[in-house]
């Protein structure tokens, strides 16, 4: 008699065709993302030993299978796959576009074997009971909209232009982001029917009413950017250099602002009016008389910091020649994610660092944890022990997708 197999992890695994044999082949399956069975099958689901598992789905066992790592458009110009009884397994959201003339849109729909999703289902009202009667398992929200709604899956930039062009009276259903950050308050009443936004709104003061007096239902948070700010998407450096090209900026960020260590407190003095962030403000202790009075402490979340700042913002790994190359103590700031080697020994890392910050994941030796732990400032991410794990043998290793 031959050994049973072993698995891995496995994101997808399909046992519509499986059999009881092979089922009793195989000794043990990790976690599992999704688990297609069949009615035909689904006696044998007990049978397997696996880990967690996020999703059963039970689907046809006769149709094709096809996975879409990412967003699936159904569309009436080019409906993604084109109906034929395909089982679709998607990995992002489900945008259902309105109906066509021709109603091949709905036909493609009705010819669907299934949906199995992880992401939201947005789709037109009308079109609504024949898309949820296609969806097997959903781990986010099905969204219905207005039939006669514009649908835009990502940022909508309420710009002088976009308004300026549209016609008559619109209504927006916004999947990502709305932005409105020129002074547009008169076209937003004249031009927008309304808006149902389920992500992020970021909008001047000035035009903060006009939006709000639009907004239809929808999932969203209102940022107001005050008036007499510039908006900037994304994070800032403030050097030298840029400080002595402004005068009397008034900056909001979405990002990480962060005070350069060649900043002088006139520079910021005729540079700077204020400085607002939705992210992180990060400056010096030196300059902190010159800055306060620039910032909302309390507002806005501030770090002031002491010798080099060493930014952690990405994934990055910490060698013993780092400090090797560098003189005097620092401050960390972990948003990433960072990686300290074990060459790095914990008396390095408590002389080196005044503190460090970890709002990302820091992974280390449980030597070098006690030494992280002594130097923790803000301690919102997450500490874990970095010491290899010995591996278990699995006869098939990790799969996408795995088909028994």
């Amino acid at each position: 008699m031959s050994e049973k197999k072993t698995i891995g992890n496995v994101n997808i695994l399909d046992l519509r065709k499986t059999s009881e044999e092979t089922i009793r082949g195989i000794e043990k399956v990790g976690n599992v993302n999704i688990l297609l069975y069949s009615p035909e099958t689904a006696s044998f689901v007990g049978q397997l030993s696996m880990g967690n598992v996020n999703a059963s789905v039970e689907a046809p066992q006769d149709v094709e299978n096809q996975t879409v790592m990412g967003n699936l458009r159904l569309t009436p110009d080019s409906p993604s796959g084109d109906g034929g009884g395909k089982f679709y397994v998607v990995m992002g959201n489900v945008i259902v576009e309105t109906g066509s003339a021709d109603a091949s849109l709905e036909k493609t729909i009705n010819g669907l074997a299934g949906l199995a999703v992880m992401g939201n289902v947005y789709c037109p009202e009308s079109l609504a009971p024949a898309v949820q009667s296609k969806v097997k398992t959903q781990m986010g929200d099905f969204i219905p909209y207005p039939g006669d709604a514009t649908l835009v899956t990502g940022t909508l930039d309420l710009s002088p232009g976009l308004l300026e062009g549209i016609e008559g009276s619109q209504g927006f259903v916004v999947t990502g982001s709305l932005r409105a950050t020129e002074n547009v308050s008169s076209a937003i009443v004249q031009k927008i029917e309304y808006l149902r936004v389920h992500g992020s709104i970021v909008c001047s003061e000035a035009n903060a009413d006009a939006i709000r007096s639009k907004l239809r239902g929808g999932k969203s948070r209102l940022t107001i950017v005050p008036s007499g700010y510039r908006y900037r998407d994304g994070s800032l450096e403030l050097n030298s250099a840029a400080l002595e090209s402004m005068s009397k900026a008034k900056l909001f960020c979405s990002g990480t602002v962060v005070f350069a260590a060649d900043v002088e407190p006139a520079s910021i003095e005729t540079g700077l009016e204020g400085v607002r962030s939705l992210g992180l403000i990060v400056c010096p202790e030196r300059l902190k008389d010159a800055v306060k009075s620039k910032l909302d402490l309390i507002e806005d979340r501030v770090i002031f910091y002491e010798g080099d700042l060493w930014l952690f913002d990405e994934e990055h790994t910490l060698h013993a020649s780092r400090f090797e190359y560098s003189e005097g103590k620092a401050t960390a700031l972990v948003i990433g994610e960072l990686t300290i080697e074990p060459d790095v020994s914990p008396a390095t890392l408590a002389d080196r660092f005044y503190v460090i910050h970890n709002l990302g994941e820091i992974r280390c030796t449980p030597e070098q944890m006690g030494a992280v732990e002594a130097r923790l400032g803000i301690h919102e991410g997450d500490l874990r022990d970095s010491t290899p794990k010995e591996k278990e043998h699995y006869d098939i290793g990790n799969a996408n997708i795995l088909a028994l």
